[in-house]
């Protein structure tokens, strides 16, 4: 639940600083400042949907092929999760990472 949180959080972030780059009033901002933001986040979620943190393309094959097991009283509750992920939730956060990452180089070349 709390990586639920972490998540929205990032997202909300990741608008915010979307929007600065696109308006005149963001001239206040540091250009460093909005080119880390917006490489962090579309590092953190590209990970996230390959699986380096556990979730995402590589995780959730894992967990449905059985290469690594959830616990035997969660093992029903499990597949269900894994799938949803796998074929949802994985590819929205590759594609929104490699968004942030495209506008975070094409920040840094402007």
């Amino acid at each position: 639940m709390a990586s639920h949180w972490v998540l929205a959080g990032a997202a909300a972030v990741g608008v915010i600083v979307a929007l600065l780059t696109l308006r005149p009033w963001s001239a206040g901002v540091p250009r460093r400042l909005l080119l880390v933001i917006f490489w962090s986040l579309g590092a953190f979620m590209i990970a996230r949907s390959v699986g380096v943190l556990g979730f995402g393309f590589v995780g959730d094959a894992a967990v449905l092929t059985g290469l690594r097991p959830p616990p035997v009283e969660h093992r029903a509750l499990a597949r269900d999760p894994a799938w949803w992920d796998l074929l949802l939730w994985s590819p929205f956060f590759l594609l929104w990472g490699t968004c942030r990452a495209v506008s975070g180089w094409r920040l840094s070349r402007t």
